[in-house]
């Protein structure tokens, strides 16, 4: 989105059809004071993953990071499919709303993880994690 503190214009990148825009979070679950903000904004993700530093290039890294979680559990995923699921689980501006879901790393991953179990619990099958641990027998 950009680290401006303006309103994102209309011939930014960030405003281009087909982009997915992300803007930052500060530690209260606020929109960060320097993100750029308007209605081009897709998704809010936490930036503060690295100490001292602050941009929404974390938070796109972030969104990036959690999309890889998704799309390894689930590669035939279309994309329309990723960013509804990603607008699920990461936080979108919204004026009329006063709390912000999905503030911090381990909340957005807590999500993912009780998504994990119900769709276990459903199903029957576990999400086993490759721990490069396994050996091959003829």
């Amino acid at each position: 989105a950009g680290n401006a503190a303006s309103e994102i214009e209309d011939d930014s990148l960030a405003a281009k059809e087909g982009v997915l825009t992300v803007g930052a979070l500060d530690k209260d679950g606020a929109i960060a004071a320097w993100s750029n903000y308007g209605d081009e904004l897709d998704l809010l993700a936490p930036w503060d993953i690295i100490d001292n530093e602050e941009g929404t290039s974390f938070s796109a890294a972030f969104v990036a990071g959690v999309a890889a979680l998704m799309l390894e559990e689930d590669p035939d995923m279309t994309s329309s499919e990723l960013i509804a699921k990603l607008k699920k689980f990461m936080p979108k501006v919204k004026e009329d709303e006063k709390e912000i879901k999905g503030d911090d790393v381990d909340e957005v991953l807590s999500m993912l993880d009780i998504e994990r179990k119900n769709r276990e619990d459903f199903t029957g099958y576990t999400i086993q994690e490759d721990t490069g641990a396994d050996i091959l027998e003829n």
